[in-house]
């Protein structure tokens, strides 16, 4: 979650299951696909308690939730970095990373950065990723440096 003037911005994950546990292991149970999971990004008033708005998401918002200036951040498990509108919860901005993501983000200055860190398809790669916040969104820089097992780029969001 984040605070931000008087409001709570959470992230809620719509993925559930039920199972039982007799044997005290989890050895053979059957988990849910996380890739079917949705969200909702809520805004709450805290004088009030009351919900201030209400974004559905189309994918499980792992990526918790960031606040700079007018825009709240989130990452969703289909490996979209999204921003939305404080006061109105609007889809002000996507971007696509190179892989699923599970992370949350952190904001320095202009610079946002996060993880694509959940690579199980067919030319996904994992890696950390750093966006510019005051970039024009049509410009757009990329670098990348690979090791064994990550990367990393920066690009404009």
């Amino acid at each position: 979650m984040a605070l931000a003037g008087g409001v709570v911005y959470a992230a809620a994950n719509n993925l559930c299951d039920v199972y039982s546990v007799p044997s005290k292991s989890i050895v053979g149970q059957k988990f849910p696909n996380p890739t079917t999971g949705t969200g909702n990004f809520e805004a709450l008033s805290l004088t009030t308690g009351k919900v201030l708005w209400n974004t559905k998401l189309p994918s499980s918002p792992y990526g918790a939730a960031t606040v700079t200036n007018d825009l709240v951040f989130t990452t969703t498990f289909n490996g979209k970095v999204i921003a939305m509108n404080r006061s109105t919860g609007q889809i002000v901005g996507q971007q696509q990373m190179s892989a699923g993501t599970n992370s949350p983000l952190a904001i320095d200055g202009d610079t946002l950065v996060t993880a694509a860190s959940y690579a199980d398809g067919k030319g996904q790669k994992p890696e950390i990723v750093a966006y510019s916040l005051s970039a024009p969104a049509t410009s757009s820089t990329s670098s990348t440096s690979t090791t064994t097992s990550s990367s990393s780029s920066a690009a404009a969001m």
